[in-house]
């Protein structure tokens, strides 16, 4: 029923659960999303929107499960954008050379097969999702989730973080909303385009 599933943003990914937005493309198009609440280990799957080629762009939750893995980041990198098709599993590494070899080393000793397609210097360009924040909305979501304020449930609350970031309560708030607007506003008008 799954032709393809690419996972666009994370907003929380562990083993106590994944968060984010996906582009799914189901086989048949006209099949029911819903259903794959029942397949898989997903809590909540809302639909945003429908885009021209069939795809759906969905809010996406789950919980973790025997199958679930988690990747310390700051020991193999950080995985973006990952897309599952029928046929092949395509991960996004972005770390140091030596997260990357351990990555490369990891995926050998599992005996699971696979091939680089490209290996190049990243570069973060004015345009790139997050350079779009002003550096206090940077600040702000980088701490937020680093704290789990995003986690379900949540590690923290918004005055303990406002606290460790020195400012209030509503100017935290502030700048969380602006920052997820902002995100999320990106996202769909590249999707939608």
């Amino acid at each position: 029923m799954l032709d393809s599933w690419k996972i666009v943003q994370t907003f929380k990914s562990d083993r106590h659960g994944f968060a984010g937005i996906c582009q799914i493309r189901l086989r048949p198009p006209s099949r029911d999303p819903a259903e794959l609440k029942d397949r898989l280990d997903i809590t909540a799957l809302q639909v945003l929107t429908k885009l021209k080629d069939g795809s759906l762009i969905a809010y996406v939750a789950g919980k973790p499960s025997s199958r679930w893995t988690e990747a310390d980041s700051t020991k193999y990198g950080y995985l973006l954008a990952p897309e599952l098709t029928r046929t092949s599993l395509r991960k996004t590494i972005i770390g140091t050379r030596t997260q990357v070899e351990r990555m490369i080393s990891r995926l050998e000793k599992a005996g699971t097969p696979f091939k680089i397609i490209s290996a190049s210097e990243a570069k973060f360009t004015p345009d790139t999702l997050l350079m779009s924040l002003s550096p206090s909305q940077r600040k702000s979501i980088a701490a937020a989730v680093d704290s789990g304020y995003f986690d379900f449930p949540r590690k923290t609350d918004s005055g303990k973080l406002a606290r460790s970031l020195g400012i209030s309560k509503s100017t935290l708030s502030e700048h969380l909303r602006r920052a997820e607007k902002s995100l999320l506003t990106q996202i769909l008008a590249w999707y939608i385009g």
